[in-house]
């Protein structure tokens, strides 16, 4: 009866030892503290390994918060390790031939979230969040599994977790400083547009300045050429004009009409030898002037 407790206490002490034996270390923790969008890595570490020919599986878990909130976290917060929820999902896990398989629930991001690196064999390997958001607090847990091959059998033989928090630091001036950029943005874009509306009306002024003055020179050029073989003609013009007004002058000629009218038969008074007052034998004469231009 004695030795059979005996031999219960003594095996299971031997097998607490064997199975907890394996030591596991996250850092930093016990809670890690992260600026919206930046990155951040986990370190595990493994030691206190029972065999040097035996095989890791490693494995990460996340725990996240219930309901994640902008706000920023306790400035100091706890240091007693935080108790790991129920609910865990599957990060990555890496198994015997050195493959990493990573959970269902890195599908979901649109772009690469998390990396598994293993910087020493068989003792430190980490994990890196990019861009981390609030989506991402949570308990991250690293799980480590000591396992041996005994008669073609893979066998445990030790394991070890350890468990970290992450926060997420939302910082306020975020937003103002973002608004502030696209303010900066905003005016420089409409600085932009109205220098270049500026420079393109300066060139189209130029462009039609340059026309009207092509076009002025074009202009007067045309009517010179044209003018200048009918200046002899405008002097034989004058010459004539002002010669035609002489001819009639010269050579006016000027016309006369004589008509003879013969005066009524009268009575003879008296036989004077003096028929100058009313000698009956006077003619009289009308001369009309008629001149005729040429």
């Amino acid at each position: 009866m004695y030795f059979s407790i005996v031999v219960l206490v003594l095996t299971k002490a031997l097998v607490t030892e064997v199975c907890n034996g394996l030591n596991v270390t996250v850092t930093p923790g016990p809670v890690v503290m992260v600026t919206e969008k930046d990155n951040v890595t986990l370190s595990c570490l493994v030691s206190q390994r029972k065999r040097s020919g035996s095989v890791l599986i490693l494995r990460w878990f996340l725990s996240p918060l219930a309901a994640p909130t902008p706000v920023p976290p306790p400035s100091s917060p706890s240091r007693s390790p935080p108790a790991i929820e129920p609910s865990q999902v599957l990060i990555v896990k890496m198994g015997i031939k050195k493959i990493k398989l990573y959970g269902n629930y890195t599908r979901r991001f649109p772009q690469l979230k998390f990396r598994l690196y293993e910087e020493t064999e068989g003792e430190l390997y980490q994990l890196r969040i990019l861009n981390v958001t609030g989506t991402d607090q949570g308990f991250y847990s690293c799980k480590v599994q000591e396992i041996r091959k005994h008669r073609n059998t893979w066998r445990a033989s030790s394991n070890g977790t350890s468990t970290t928090q992450l926060t997420v630091h939302f910082t306020l001036e975020d937003g103002s400083s973002k608004g502030l950029w696209r303010l900066f943005a905003d005016v420089y874009l409409c600085a932009v547009l109205i220098c270049s509306l500026g420079l393109l009306s300066i060139f189209l002024f130029s462009v039609v300045l340059a026309c009207q003055h092509f076009h002025r020179r074009h202009r007067l050029k045309v009517p010179i050429a044209a003018k200048r073989p009918q200046k002899p003609r405008r002097l034989k013009t004058q010459l004539r004009s002002s010669a035609t007004p002489r001819i009639p002058q010269e050579d006016s000629l000027t016309y006369a009409e004589l008509e003879l009218v013969r005066p009524k038969p009268e009575p003879p008074v008296s036989s004077n030898l003096d028929p100058t007052p009313s000698s009956p034998d006077t003619v009289y004469a009308q001369i009309l002037f008629q001149e005729k231009q040429l």
